[in-house]
């Protein structure tokens, strides 16, 4: 698909409010979408590059944006600026210098591997980089290209769809009702990647969806717990249960998986974004255990070893 078609449909999407229909016009894309191209353009209408646990981020602001929008259409970066100031949304900014002869023929995936190369630019003259390859892909765009490419680069695409929208989509594709809603969750809720689960539902159905397994890398969704105005009611919902003293924590995902130079630990936070890098002695540790692979749901806690306290 064209990304200039993919834009027709974001265009919809943004004017209604409806959540019906947007899952009814997410379906229609979803059918018109090649097998290979399924996830990026899910991804990309969520305005991400990929599943959440990854955390590709693009890390650029409007400053630089209206750098790269001064390198390819010669206005005066001030006079750009100036607009910006007055229309507030960088995308409709970037619309009023967009290639007024049509489109930049691009496919979806040749724009989401334009996107991950400028967001994966690191290191010293990084930001120049990222400068100069958003000119070069806006540089051929059509206004609506223009405009979602660099909402989505400054993460603001904000069309409200979410996860849970694009699952009814998915139902709705092959069955023309949210009747497989529940098994799709199902499978993301182990597997939290939108991506892999839409191509692995579209091409392989319900059977598909009861294949997707646990796996070591990958964050598991935590449910989330049900909030009761009294002791009584809880107790009337539960019947049996324990009580245990509240730690005032991190919640920590811990996975680990592999042997050798190979083994590799990661950790999680509630929401799924990963914070390895934040507890390094737990890494050290967990790498230590006599398992082939492992997922602990855990709270990290800070400690003193001289007192024995816990610490908030």
């Amino acid at each position: 698909m064209l990304f200039s078609e993919f834009t027709h449909y974001l265009d919809k999407l943004e004017q209604i409010s409806s959540k019906n229909e947007m899952v009814k016009i997410l379906s229609e894309l979803i059918l018109s979408l090649d097998e290979g191209e399924i996830s990026r353009a899910l991804y990309l209408s969520l305005g991400q590059l990929g599943p959440l646990y990854d955390s590709i981020l693009f890390n650029m602001s409007d400053k630089l944006i209206i750098q790269a929008i001064s390198e390819y259409s010669g206005v005066n970066e001030e006079n750009i600026s100036g607009k910006l100031s007055n229309i507030g949304d960088a995308g409709l900014v970037s619309a009023e210098y967009a290639n007024s002869n049509g489109g930049s023929g691009m496919n979806i995936l040749e724009v989401f591997d334009a996107l991950k190369d400028i967001a994966m630019a690191h290191g010293e003259g990084s930001v120049k980089e990222k400068i100069n390859k958003t000119a070069s892909l806006m540089k051929p765009m059509s206004e609506a290209e223009s405009k979602y490419v660099v909402r989505i680069i400054l993460e603001r695409l904000r069309m409200g769809i979410a996860e849970a929208t694009i699952m009814d989509a998915l139902s709705w594709a092959k069955t023309e009702s949210k009747s497989d809603r529940k098994i799709i969750e199902s499978a993301f809720n182990v597997y939290p990647d939108i991506g892999y689960i839409a191509e692995t539902y579209m091409k392989e159905g319900v059977e598909g969806m009861t294949s997707v397994n646990i796996s070591p890398g990958i964050p598991i969704r935590p449910a989330q717990s049900e909030r009761l105005p009294t002791p009584e009611k809880i107790i009337d919902k539960l019947e049996q249960f324990a009580i245990e003293p509240k730690m005032d924590g991190f919640r920590a995902q811990i996975h680990v998986w592999g042997s050798g130079q190979d083994r590799t630990a990661r950790i999680f936070s509630r929401n799924l974004n990963e914070t390895t890098e934040m507890f390094p002695e737990i890494i050290e540790a967990i790498k230590l255990l006599p398992i082939e692979s492992g997922i602990f749901d855990s709270e990290a806690i800070a400690y003193n070893p001289e007192t024995g306290e816990f610490l908030p």
